[in-house]
């Protein structure tokens, strides 16, 4: 029998989002320049992450590369990435579903970052790597469908 979070993701369905995405790092400082430009932009998928270390912000290359003379002193990643979205509303209390999906992809050799909203999920996988891990996440859940 298969746990809520196998079910769920044997009945996910998955969207790759078109645009490559950088990984920014800021100074904490920063939250008020990166928030402004969060502000002007209309894209689908913006995330900020405030500690007291750091401000990450993950935003489309193509906004990165007109904002980024107002992100000063940011570390951008070298690789870009590409966002899967599960694309069926969570329970924000399910338990182990994006843990199922980076174990699947760790096995793969794919390198994942997982982001939670309020409902759905995704992942930032690298951009190089993207298509396989589509293949190896759908194989996982054709697998799950399989067993039940």
């Amino acid at each position: 029998m298969l746990r809520p979070a196998e079910v769920a993701l044997a009945r996910a369905k998955l969207s790759l989002h078109p645009d490559e995405f950088l990984l920014i790092r800021l100074p904490p400082s920063a939250v008020v320049a990166a928030a402004g430009v969060v502000a002007e932009l209309a894209d689908p998928f913006i995330t900020l992450i405030l500690d007291a270390r750091e401000l990450t912000c993950i935003l489309d290359r193509e906004s990165y590369d007109e904002y980024a003379h107002r992100l000063l002193n940011a570390e951008v990643s070298d690789v870009s990435y590409r966002l899967i979205t599960f694309e069926e509303s969570l329970h924000h209390q399910l338990v182990r579903l994006t843990a199922l999906a980076a174990h699947v992809l760790a096995n793969a050799g794919i390198p994942s970052l997982a982001l939670s909203g309020y409902a759905y999920d995704h992942m930032l996988i690298p951009s190089h790597k993207a298509d396989a891990a589509l293949a190896a996440i759908s194989n996982f859940q054709a697998s799950l469908r399989d067993s039940q």
